[in-house]
């Protein structure tokens, strides 16, 4: 079967389910890019060339979360349909979205700030630290940034007064 093929099935069967009609246009949408970077043969697929597919995908952290869920909801369909006897998303960790990449970067950044100043950051803190408790990012999955072009592509650390 081609992945063309397995990925009509399982859009058909997504109308089938009454599925809400953005979704099925999104997955469809998503399954079409997928079909069309991938060797045709469905049973050639495997995890390494799945996340080749996913880290290769310039598009927004949302629409990267959205093409992970299609592959994982159409995969998880065909191993119920019989038509193939491995998940190969169960290998494919989760997409890391481009803000949690920036998080990381100003994170680090940060203790290296305090470690010049002589502060270091306490091991029983780590646990604690989180994007989650940042103002800028929302629980809804919406980034606000007042982004400063630093030249070194990371914008200026916000000190806090006080």
């Amino acid at each position: 079967m081609t992945v063309v093929e397995a990925a009509d099935l399982f859009v058909a069967a997504l109308r089938g389910r009454y599925t809400p009609l953005n979704t099925i246009k999104a997955y469809a949408s998503d399954l079409r890019r997928f079909a069309g970077a991938m060797p045709p043969d469905l049973a050639t697929l495997d995890a390494a060339a799945i996340r080749a597919f996913l880290d290769g995908d310039a598009a927004d952290a949302a629409t990267r979360r959205r093409r992970y869920a299609a592959l994982c909801s159409l995969y998880h369909w065909l191993v119920r349909q019989e038509i193939v006897d491995v998940n190969p998303m169960e290998r494919v960790d989760r997409v890391a979205t481009v803000s949690l990449v920036w998080h990381t970067e100003h994170l680090w950044e940060a203790v290296a700030e305090l470690a010049r100043r002589g502060q270091m950051v306490p091991e029983e803190v780590w646990s604690h630290i989180t994007p989650l408790h940042w103002e800028q990012v929302h629980l809804v999955g919406r980034y606000q940034f007042n982004e400063r072009d630093t030249g070194a592509g990371l914008r200026p650390l916000r000190r806090r007064e006080g």
